[in-house]
C-alpha cells in the first residue's frame, strides 16, 4: 500500500512571552492506503495543533508534512490552500452544513469552487456518494436530516475532491452513542473502499474497535497504541 500521509519529526513550539511552549516534540506518524489511524490523548496534549499541521492549515516549526508525494512544509499559504482543495476532506465535528443547500448541493458546492471539472460528471459522482452513504432522498435540507445523517453528508463531501487524506475532528462529538458509532463506522467502511488514509482525532474510545490503528498523544509526543 502506498503512503498517502507522512509526518516526520514535527515539532510545533510557541514563544510565551519569555518561554518557549513546545505543543508538538518529534512526532512521526504514516499512513497508508486504506488505513484508518486514530489519535487519541487528553485536553491540552497537541491533538488539534497536530490536526491543523496536518491538514495544511499551521505550519510546524521544524520537520516534515507530505500528503501524497507532496512535501508541504515549506508551501505558501496559497499552495496550501491549493493543496487542501485536491488533496485533503474534512469531517468536522458538526457537520457544518448550509442550511438553504439540499443534501445534492452540499457536494455540489465542491464541485463549483473546484476548476476544470465535468460538472455531469460531478453530480453523478456526488449522487453516488450520497446513495452508497444511505441518503437515498438528495433534495432534503439540513432541517430535516437526523444529527447522523448530517455526518453523512459531511463524509460524503470530504470524499467529492478524491483526496489522499481524510481528516476527522471528534466527528462523534454532537452525536449519541449509537449515531456516533454508525457515522465511524460508514467512515471506515468509506475509507476502506476507496483506498483513503483518515486520521482522526476522537475522545470516543467506543468508536476505538471501528479503526486499524491507534496513536496516543500527551505532552506533545506520538505513541503507537498496541492492542491486544
Amino acid at each position: 500500500m502506498s503512503v498517502k500521509f507522512k509526518m516526520t519529526d514535527v515539532t510545533k513550539s510557541y514563544k510565551d512571552g519569555k518561554e518557549t511552549k513546545v505543543v508538538l516534540k518529534n512526532a512521526n506518524l504514516e499512513v497508508r492506503a486504506g488505513e484508518f489511524v486514530a489519535i487519541v490523548g487528553p485536553s491540552g496534549s497537541g491533538k488539534s495543533t497536530f490536526l491543523a499541521i496536518a491538514g495544511a492549515l499551521l505550519s510546524a516549526t521544524s520537520g516534515s508534512v507530505a500528503i501524497g508525494v507532496e512535501r508541504i512544509d515549506a508551501y505558501s499559504q496559497a499552495q496550501r490552500t491549493d493543496l487542501r482543495m485536491r488533496k485533503i476532506g474534512f469531517v468536522f465535528q458538526s457537520a457544518q452544513l448550509l442550511p438553504y443547500l439540499t443534501v445534492l448541493e452540499q457536494l455540489q458546492v465542491i464541485t463549483e469552487i473546484g476548476k476544470g471539472k465535468d460538472k455531469k460528471a460531478q453530480t453523478a459522482k456526488a449522487r453516488h456518494l450520497l446513495t452508497a452513504l444511505g441518503l437515498t432522498d438528495h433534495h432534503q435540507y439540513p432541517a430535516s436530516l437526523s444529527g447522523g445523517e448530517k455526518q453523512r453528508v459531511s463524509i460524503g463531501r470530504a470524499l467529492m475532491n478524491n483526496p489522499d487524506v481524510i481528516l476527522a475532528d471528534e466527528p462523534t462529538a454532537s452525536l449519541d452513542a449509537t449515531r456516533g458509532y454508525q457515522v465511524v463506522q460508514v467512515l471506515a467502511e468509506e475509507v476502506h473502499r476507496h483506498q483513503k488514509a483518515a486520521i482522526m482525532v476522537t475522545h470516543d474510545e467506543r468508536v476505538l474497535p471501528l479503526v486499524d490503528r491507534i496513536v496516543r498523544i500527551e505532552n506533545g509526543s506520538l505513541h503507537e497504541v498496541k492492542r491486544s
